[in-house]
C-alpha cells in the first residue's frame, strides 16, 4: 500500500529543484565563478603563486572541476561513477614536475569547497523563499560537494604521486648518466650540463666524498647524505644548491658551488658541524680541496679517496 505524499516529501522535491536551479545558475556563470576562484584560491595557497603557466592551468583545473559538478547536481551522478576531469589531473602532474607539494593542491580544493559553499548558500537565500526548502537544499548541495571533493581530491593526489615518483625517477637518471659523463672527462655541452643537473658549472666547488657503515645504496642512507652535505655547503658559506651524485658503492660524492672568488671557506667550521651532522645520521664525510669549472667535477672525483684518513667526522659506534 503506497503511503500518502507528506509535507517532508514536497520539501525534499522543492529543494531538489532548487539545487538543479543552482546548477543551471552555476553554469551560466561558470567563467565568472572560475575566475573569481581562481584567483582566491592563488591568493589563499601561495605554493600555486610560483608559475604564471601553473595560474593558467589552474584556471582550467577549476573551471572544468565546476563544470563537472553542475553535472553532478544536475543529473544525480552517483559517487562510484565519479572521476576527476582530465584537465584536474593534468594540472597535479604539472604541480608534481613542478615540485609543489601535494599538500597545496589539498588545500585548494578544501578552500574551494568552502567559497563554492558560501557562494551557493547566498543564492539559496535570496531565491528561495521557504527556509525549510532553503535548508533542505543547502544540505543536499553540502553532501554533493563533499562528496565530490572526496572522491576527485583523492583520485588527482593519486595522479600527482604517481607523476612525482615517475618525474623523480627520471630526473635521477639523467642526472646519474650526465654525473658519469663529467667524471669521465666526456666532452659535454656546458648548458644541457646545467640543465641536466640543475646545478651551475662555471666556478669554483667544494668537491666531497660522503661514505656510512653501510655501503649499499638505499633511500635512508642517501637522506643522510643529503643532509650532511647541505651542512658542509652551509658551513662553507655556499649559497648554492649542493649537487649529489649516486652511491658508488665506495661512497656518495658531492659537489658544493663556492663562487668565483677566491676565499677559502673555514674548515674548522666545516668540522664542527660534520662532526655534528655525523653523529645524528651516523655516516661519515671527507672534504677535499677545490677545483674550477666542469673540468673540476672529475679532479675533485679522483682525489677526495686521498682524504680519507684527512680530519673527519665519525659517527657513532655501531
Amino acid at each position: 500500500m503506497t503511503r500518502p505524499p507528506t509535507a517532508a516529501d514536497g520539501t525534499a522535491r522543492l529543494a531538489e529543484a532548487r539545487v538543479v536551479a543552482l546548477a543551471e545558475y552555476l553554469r551560466a556563470h561558470l567563467p565568472e565563478l572560475t575566475a573569481r576562484l581562481q584567483a582566491e584560491l592563488a591568493a589563499k595557497v601561495t605554493d600555486l603563486q610560483s608559475d604564471p603557466r601553473l595560474l593558467e592551468l589552474l584556471y582550467g583545473s577549476t573551471e572544468s572541476n565546476l563544470e563537472t559538478l553542475t553535472e553532478v547536481m544536475r543529473y544525480g551522478i552517483p559517487e562510484e561513477d565519479l572521476t576527476a576531469p582530465s584537465a584536474a589531473e593534468e594540472y597535479a602532474r604539472r604541480l608534481a614536475r613542478h615540485g609543489t607539494s601535494s599538500t597545496a593542491l589539498i588545500r585548494a580544493y578544501r578552500l574551494a569547497q568552502e567559497y563554492v559553499l558560501d557562494w551557493a548558500f547566498d543564492w539559496i537565500a535570496a531565491e528561495e523563499p521557504d527556509p525549510a526548502v532553503a535548508h533542505a537544499a543547502g544540505r543536499t548541495f553540502t553532501r554533493i560537494t563533499f562528496r565530490y571533493i572526496d572522491r576527485v581530491s583523492e583520485r588527482v593526489v593519486h595522479v600527482y604521486e604517481a607523476e612525482r615518483e615517475r618525474y623523480l625517477a627520471n630526473r635521477g637518471t639523467v642526472r646519474a648518466a650526465m654525473i658519469t659523463s663529467l667524471l669521465a672527462g666526456e666532452p659535454v655541452k656546458p648548458a644541457a650540463a646545467e640543465a641536466a643537473l640543475g646545478y651551475a658549472l662555471g666556478r669554483r666547488h667544494l668537491g666531497v666524498v660522503i661514505w656510512g657503515g653501510d655501503r649499499r645504496t638505499s633511500t635512508r642512507e642517501l637522506h643522510h647524505c643529503e643532509a650532511l652535505l647541505a651542512e658542509v655547503a652551509t658551513a662553507a658559506g655556499s649559497r648554492g644548491q649542493p649537487l649529489l651524485g649516486r652511491n658508488d658503492g665506495a661512497g656518495s660524492w658531492g659537489w658544493i658551488p663556492l663562487g668565483h672568488g677566491g676565499e677559502l671557506p673555514d674548515l674548522a667550521e666545516i668540522q664542527r658541524r660534520v662532526t655534528a651532522a655525523a653523529r645524528a645520521c651516523a655516516s661519515r664525510s671527507a672534504r677535499r680541496r677545490r677545483a674550477p669549472k666542469a673540468s673540476g667535477c672529475p679532479t675533485s672525483k679522483r682525489s677526495a679517496p686521498a682524504a680519507w684518513p684527512w680530519p673527519r667526522a665519525t659517527g657513532p659506534a655501531r
